[in-house]
């Protein structure tokens, strides 16, 4: 056949960040000043360690649901992909989804990881991706001069700054909190699955860049 096959790439971030940062987001910066109010009507202006701490808190802001979001989205339309009465995977549904990314995605990058993530990028998708690993490089702002698949000048900068002080902040005291348990057991899809891509990018790093 002459029909081409659809290349898939995506980037993942760690489950538990990402949910953080779409708490934050949906209270402070979300659609308009009205759904941000909505928001935190509705779901709370608790700091997000102190909602994930209270199973209430955590049932109105559907943690199970919003923390799974990669599993649902890399599961599909089948009829594997329902999610369970939470809102959260099932198991079959986690099946698909490691599935269907080890089929059909030809690469996965992982944000807190970026380095090895553009680089890679650049190595299995050149035609895609040639010249991404020097708009993406720290500090010269002469790399991201030009624009890149669309990349303008400002979101170059903010590729660059992906790891900035707020996101290790976070992360390091998500860590060493005693919610972390609980928030692992919300978010165990997305996290299976983020680690078999964070395994499968460094097999990737290891095979095109050494």
């Amino acid at each position: 056949s002459s029909r081409k096959k659809v290349v898939f790439a995506t980037v993942l971030r760690h489950p538990i960040l990402r949910l953080a940062s779409q708490y934050d987001f949906d209270r402070v910066q979300a659609k308009s000043k009205v759904y941000q109010e909505q928001v935190r009507r509705s779901k709370g202006v608790q700091p997000f360690l102190d909602c994930a701490r209270n199973e209430t808190c955590r049932s109105i802001n559907e943690f199970g649901r919003w923390c799974n979001l990669q599993t649902r989205y890399f599961c599909g339309f089948s009829g594997d992909c329902k999610s369970d009465e939470s809102g959260g995977p099932t198991e079959q549904m986690v099946k698909r989804a490691r599935e269907n990314m080890m089929r059909s995605f030809k690469f996965i990058g992982i944000l807190e990881d970026w380095n090895s993530t553009v680089r890679v990028l650049e190595a299995v998708l050149p035609t895609l991706a040639e010249g991404i690993s020097d708009a993406s490089r720290g500090g010269d702002e002469k790399h991201c001069a030009k624009s890149w698949f669309g990349l303008s000048r400002t979101s170059c900068q903010g590729v660059k700054n992906r790891n900035d002080k707020r996101d290790r902040s976070v992360e390091e005291k998500i860590i060493q909190e005693d919610v972390l348990p609980e928030l692992r057991k919300l978010c165990w899809g997305d996290l299976e699955l983020y680690e078999l891509a964070r395994r499968r990018l460094k097999e990737q790093a290891k095979e095109c860049l050494e």
